[in-house]
């Protein structure tokens, strides 16, 4: 799936049989595209937090010779990285064909950088917004209007 900010240039990708090239506009959803998807390929994206808190595995594309859009502050790569990091073309496809081989099952070592990262993984994400938000309006908004 194309970052939005390419997908207008669909068209100047090459085609194949084998790799399906989808913007993201139109009617696609992200949802869908996690729950059917086995394995992400992202350069320094945030969405990559989404992949990762399903525990699906993520491989970094950091060319060497590509500079970093991006400043390290409390998010630090070399350490919190969700998956490896390549800097080839031929790294990367290497390390794709080595997890098509296992399945692409989250490897032990990004497994526990997630499991340390989020603090929930038990599906009460919402009831602790309405919790909060209720809070909220009781405690601040509704004692501002007494």
């Amino acid at each position: 799936m194309l970052h939005p900010i390419v997908s207008p240039q669909v068209d100047d990708f090459d085609k194949n049989d084998r790799v399906d090239i989808i913007p993201a506009i139109g009617d696609m959803s992200y949802e869908k595209m996690f729950c059917e998807s086995s394995l992400m390929v992202t350069d320094f994206s945030g969405i990559q937090f989404d992949f990762a808190y399903m525990r699906k595995p993520l491989v970094y594309l950091h060319h060497n010779d590509i500079p970093q859009h991006y400043e390290e502050g409390a998010y630090h790569y070399d350490t919190m990285a969700f998956g490896e990091i390549v800097h080839t073309n031929d790294e990367l496809i290497d390390k794709l064909c080595e997890y098509m081989s296992t399945g692409c099952v989250m490897k032990d070592t990004y497994r526990k950088r997630a499991d340390d990262f989020f603090a929930f993984d038990d599906h009460n994400n919402c009831k602790r917004i309405y919790t909060e938000m209720i809070k909220y309006q009781l405690g601040v908004i509704d004692a501002n209007r007494k």
